[in-house]
């Protein structure tokens, strides 16, 4: 029996500073998991990665390597392939024309939130040209899957709703908490890309009226919106807002270890993330009603029905009192834990299977 290949585009996970980036190098760890059993059913996997990732995640996996301009032409080569798997809407591979099936990953349009004008439509007709080359479609959470069929009402093939896993930093965590004692306990956290989208801008307005409290904001300060911020905190003397920057994985495990509940008044999100790894570590997580973020914080969250400094800062004040009295961590971090990165792999194996005809 000849056995079928699977090319699955990971070259961003070269990249794990980006959502992105994390989310591939994740998937492709998930995924080499099961690469032995699927070698037993036939089925080979091979990744496209960067140089410095070639046989990063072990033997059982075949690689293609590129870099950007070579990765551009993959499509035009003759490789065997039964299916490829573009696992974003970014992907530079796009599709490969000797592939007898595709799938693409589309983690959200938030360009109908984010563009205006004839930039709506013309990032509305450059999704639909990537789903037009996909045989199915695979979302990451039922609010994307709701978008997608709102703004292309005349998408036909089929779309499954694949969740993105959570990792578990708390070991992470407790090994890192003896290098940073400085950080200290008992403080409110975000992290974020601190882009506009996020909202960091009204956390830093609400940490106004919570002067018995401290934010740790963490992300990338070194753009023109992060120096704006910079300039409000001190422009406007708030001295209980804390900017971090250059957080890795270690700093940032201790950060959810450590703080007494996490922030993120997010305005679009296809899934959400941080929550989920904040509720991993049991903490009360503050969430708005935008987007996804209800689908992911669940009845475990606490949320802002308005985002206004004052208003926001009442909902935080309430939350952490009522937390105090009968907050439960294991609820948190058993819900938490729906969203593994190894239920997101077995899905995605399903889905490969079915489209091979298995």
């Amino acid at each position: 029996m000849q056995r079928r290949k699977i090319i699955i585009d990971f070259y961003s996970a070269g990249n794990r500073n980006v959502g992105v980036g994390e989310y591939s190098y994740k998937l492709a760890e998930a995924l080499y998991a099961k690469a032995s059993a699927l070698k037993e059913r036939g089925v080979a996997l091979c990744y496209i990665v960067p140089r410095e990732l070639k046989g990063h995640f072990g033997d059982d996996v075949e690689y293609l390597v590129g870099n950007k301009f070579t990765r551009s032409l993959y499509r035009y080569f003759p490789y065997r392939c039964d299916l490829f798997h573009a696992v974003h809407q970014f992907c530079l591979v796009k599709f490969m024309r000797s592939s007898k099936k595709s799938l693409l990953t589309l983690h959200d349009i938030n360009f109908i939130y984010e563009k205006k004008g004839r930039k709506i439509e013309k990032y509305r007709r450059k999704i639909a040209r990537r789903m037009s080359e996909a045989d199915r479609v695979v979302v990451i959470s039922r609010f994307v899957e709701e978008d997608v069929r709102r703004l292309y009402p005349e998408l036909s093939k089929p779309v499954s709703v694949i969740y993105n896993g959570v990792s578990d930093l708390t070991a992470e965590a407790a090994a890192a908490a003896s290098l940073y004692p400085e950080t200290g306990e008992g403080f409110l956290f975000h992290i974020s890309s601190l882009q506009p989208k996020k909202n960091p801008e009204l956390l830093i307005e609400m940490m106004r009226c919570l002067p018995d409290e401290k934010l740790l904001l963490a992300g990338n300060w070194n753009t023109s919106y992060g120096e704006y911020l910079k300039d409000l905190i001190a422009k406007k003397k708030i001295g209980n807002v804390i900017p971090l920057t250059n957080v890795d994985n270690t700093v940032k495990s201790l950060l959810y270890a450590r703080c007494k509940a996490f922030l993120f008044p997010s305005l679009c999100e296809g899934f959400g993330l941080p929550p989920l790894e904040a509720m991993r570590f049991g903490k009360p997580v503050f969430l708005s009603r935008l987007t996804s973020l209800p689908e992911v914080g669940g009845k475990y969250a606490f949320y802002w029905d308005e985002l206004e400094p004052e208003a926001m800062a009442a909902v935080v004040k309430k939350g952490l009192d009522e937390w105090r009295v009968s907050g439960s961590p294991d609820e948190v971090r058993r819900w938490s834990c729906r969203f593994s990165w190894e239920k997101c792999a077995s899905d995605y194996v399903r889905l490969y299977l079915d489209m091979l005809g298995d």
